[in-house]
């Protein structure tokens, strides 16, 4: 049609690309950071309560709503903020230190 701009492809010198693995938890980060959540969460909370809630959100929203005590093995195979364990007393403790706050 006239006046269409017509898209042209050139392929890279190289005809080599490189796609980086991208999963669940990468793109949950990256909402996170663009939506500004996680800035939010960060500037409520201590680093380490932060830490916490974000990645028990990201299970919850990675699993559809799994219950709590499968989150310490889910964790083992995605990487989360918090990095030590997420278990019983943890989320028990952060629950209860949240809720008083």
């Amino acid at each position: 049609m006239p006046g269409e701009k017509k898209f042209h492809f050139t392929w890279p010198e190289s005809n080599h690309f490189t796609c980086p693995l991208t999963g669940l938890t990468d793109i949950l980060e990256w909402v996170g950071s663009v939506s500004g959540i996680d800035a939010d969460i960060r500037s409520s909370f201590s680093a380490g309560d932060a830490a916490k809630i974000l990645s028990i959100a990201r299970y919850w929203i990675g699993t559809n709503g799994n219950t709590l005590p499968r989150l310490e093995g889910w964790q083992v195979m995605h990487q989360l903020p918090y990095r030590d364990a997420i278990t019983e007393d943890v989320y028990g403790a952060l629950f209860k230190s949240v809720g008083r706050n």
